[in-house]
């Protein structure tokens, strides 16, 4: 019997709609031990992402002494109930937040599409650098421009445009992992993650969100109504950066929302360090530095609400 009752099997039904920790269990069913790689390459699923459902099913799957992953009692016993419930993988537009995806999948196929999430996940890995490097490259000629040189400055006047872009580029990168580490609270996975800085496919996104606030910066500074066209496009680059956290780096969609307002208020913390000649900067820089922390307080208590509500569902209606 694995259930104790019939509302617990309803229950658990809907917190497993998950289609990629169903794609996760259905390789290992199907495959036995497999490496990290070897899951990686059969689910199709973005490194942060796997990394994330592991941890969610760490109950039914384990690590061997080979490093290779495998599913336990337990997990064996639940790929049997998908199978017997008709359950079947699905990871075209596979997202970390299970509720969401349970409840809005819509709304998240339309943010996957504007963001270009789903397209970078599809590249490969060189072809994801590439894309990257040219939006780069073309944001870095834009800033050459005196207009946009204060467009996204971390170090007062002393930067040039040039550097201004690749050190916003290479910060947000930086700061995206080391947002996912605090939200998630998985310490020990640090060097794994620090050796994933550069993923491409995270990378090329960002590109794109980074690309997207200089735009909506350039038509802040128009005239008139023009201006106003700023407004979507800011909301566009949230959901484009929070996509890309949600995606790649294994944070649940609705704490990634966070992250675009909490690095905003590091970079204006550090912004004002270039101004403590005046007393009132003093109070800017510890208000923003304030106000980011706070942001990633209230996201990583977001994101642990949302899975141990999960988690909790799966434990409960599993003997």
């Amino acid at each position: 019997m694995l259930f104790k009752m019939v509302s617990e099997s309803e229950l658990y039904r809907k917190l497993i709609k998950s289609p990629a920790r169903v794609s996760i269990l259905y390789y290992l069913a199907e495959h036995g031990p497999s490496r990290f790689l070897e899951l990686k390459k059969g689910t199709g699923l973005s490194t942060g992402a796997i990394y994330h459902h592991l941890k969610s099913l760490e109950e039914f799957v384990v690590q061997d002494e080979n490093k290779s992953y495998r599913l336990n009692e337990k997990g064996l016993r639940l790929v049997a109930l998908l199978k017997q419930e008709g359950s079947a993988p699905n990871t075209q537009f596979a997202s970390v937040n299970d509720a969401l995806l349970e409840t809005s999948p819509t709304l998240l196929k339309v943010i996957s599409f504007v963001s270009f999430t789903w397209l970078f996940r599809m590249l490969a890995s060189s072809v994801a650098l590439s894309v990257a490097v040219l939006i780069a490259g073309f944001e870095f000629c834009v800033l050459i421009n005196e207009k946009f040189s204060q467009s996204f400055l971390f170090l007062g006047s002393f930067a040039d445009p040039v550097t201004n872009a690749f050190i916003a580029l290479i910060s947000l990168d930086a700061f995206s992992t080391l947002f996912s580490l605090m939200v998630s609270g998985a310490y020990e996975e640090t060097r794994k993650k620090v050796e994933l800085l550069f993923e491409p496919a995270l990378l090329s996104s960002l590109c794109v969100g980074v690309a997207l606030l200089h735009l909506a910066k350039a038509l802040f500074s128009l005239d008139d109504y023009y201006s106003l066209l700023s407004i979507p496009v800011v909301v566009w680059c949230t959901f484009t950066l929070s996509s890309s956290l949600s995606y790649f780096r294994g944070i649940e969609f609705i704490p990634s929302l966070f992250f675009p307002f909490s690095f905003t208020m590091f970079y204006e913390a550090f912004y004002s360090l270039s101004y403590l000649d005046f007393p009132s900067e003093h109070f800017n820089t510890i208000g923003f530095f304030a106000l980011g922390v706070f942001s990633l307080f209230v996201a990583r208590w977001i994101d642990r609400s949302i899975k141990k509500e999960v988690k909790g569902g799966i434990k409960k209606a599993i003997l």
